[in-house]
């Protein structure tokens, strides 16, 4: 009897976990640029979105606010799939006020999330990658923008980083972590019972 009772104990953690075990992710190409442009200059390129899933994911695109005075996007949303992989082109503009230095910043690529709230209860689940990018303003300033200047850095492919989760449940895999702990509980009060029995 206590067999059965643990199989069965078993069987039910199986079915709790395997729901939370898949997850969609999205990634980008290269994970960083480097540039280094006069006051005035100008430079352009692009990376690649692609994900792990077999349905389009449609993500908006920003610029963090250390590198939005500089940066232009093409499109400000964009859709890909695990067979087609979307091309986000850029540009960088240097004003000829800008003060010399380095600017670090991202830009983010960020689905729209996933998930459902039903009654205030339940949670949406969206996921992103950041693309660093890093400006060095000289101190020269020239008259007209010239071709890009940039150097690709880092590594090919960048993961998703970050999730973001909305809802009452809150906290980054807070679904996951609550059930893995209802199982852990299942688990204990199992033993518990067995060794009663």
């Amino acid at each position: 009897m206590r067999a059965v009772f643990l199989f069965s104990l078993f069987l039910l953690c199986i079915v709790l976990v395997a729901p939370t075990v898949s997850a969609v992710a999205i990634g980008a190409s290269p994970a960083a640029f480097s540039f280094e442009l006069p006051r005035g200059g100008s430079a352009e390129e692009s990376f690649q979105v692609s994900t792990n899933s077999e349905s389009a994911m449609t993500f908006s695109i920003t610029a963090d606010e250390q590198i939005q005075k500089f940066v232009k996007l093409s499109v400000d949303s964009s859709q890909t799939t695990i067979d087609e992989p979307a091309r986000i082109p850029f540009s960088i503009f240097i004003p000829k006020s800008a003060k010399p230095g380095i600017y670090e910043g991202a830009i983010t690529a960020m689905t729209s999330g996933s998930g459902s709230m039903e009654g205030g209860v339940g949670s949406v689940v969206a996921t992103g990658v950041a693309v660093k990018v890093a400006i060095k303003v000289t101190g020269e300033t020239q008259a007209s923008p010239t071709a890009p200047s940039a150097e690709n850095e880092g590594a090919d492919l960048i993961t998703s980083n970050f999730l973001q989760i909305e809802g009452s449940t809150g906290g980054i895999g807070l679904a996951s972590m609550l059930a893995i702990l209802v199982i852990i509980v299942l688990i204990i009060a199992a033993v518990i019972l067995a060794l009663k029995w």
